[in-house]
């Protein structure tokens, strides 16, 4: 008996079954690959907005005198407790601004800057006023204002899209009557 080797239709079936196997191999592999690039994008984006959330809580948390925005910018003038600092002279109360500079919100203590947040194109911030006075929402808060707001609302354009951050203002307790039993 005499063996053939293989013939012109049985390797190019072979190839065509090795091809079809490569094919989807390979199409799997670039789907896993984009995918992961999507979510290393979105972890980004989600550290990102964390980090500016808890470094504002920070601030506002220790807002300590000073809070304005003078006219229509965007800039807000604050004071808080910076805490301990390596640098003697930004340790304790701070004077500082939150601007928008360079598409990037920026803290500035001078004369330090920090980056808030990166790829801003527009700030804007919304105050709850105390209930000791009328409560209601301004988008102004005015250096002549002797009190904090009980909230701000932080709102940044990032890449067309609105992100909106809220921040309690610590406030002084009050004090409540109690009355005594007779």
């Amino acid at each position: 008996m005499k063996k053939f080797p293989f013939t012109l239709m049985e390797v190019l079936i072979g190839f065509s079954l090795t091809t079809l196997v490569l094919g989807v191999l390979f199409s799997a592999l670039y789907s896993q690959t984009v995918l992961k690039g999507r979510l290393e994008k979105s972890e980004q984006v989600v550290m990102a907005r964390a980090e500016l959330q808890q470094r504002l809580d920070q601030i506002f948390s220790t807002l300590d005198g000073r809070f304005y925005i003078e006219g229509e910018s965007p800039i807000l003038y604050i004071a808080y407790q910076n805490g301990v600092d390596p640098d003697p002279a930004l340790s304790g109360r701070v004077e500082a601004t939150i601007e928008l500079e360079k598409d990037a919100l920026i803290l500035k203590v001078p004369p330090r800057k920090e980056v808030l947040r990166r790829g801003v194109s527009a700030v804007s911030y919304h105050f709850l006023t105390p209930a000791k006075v009328e409560m209601k929402e301004v988008a102004v808060w005015d250096k002549k204002t002797n009190y904090l707001p009980h909230y701000v609302k932080l709102t940044v354009t990032v890449d067309g899209e609105e992100e909106s951050y809220a921040f309690w203002v610590k406030q002084e307790i009050e004090a409540i009557p109690i009355k005594e039993k007779k």
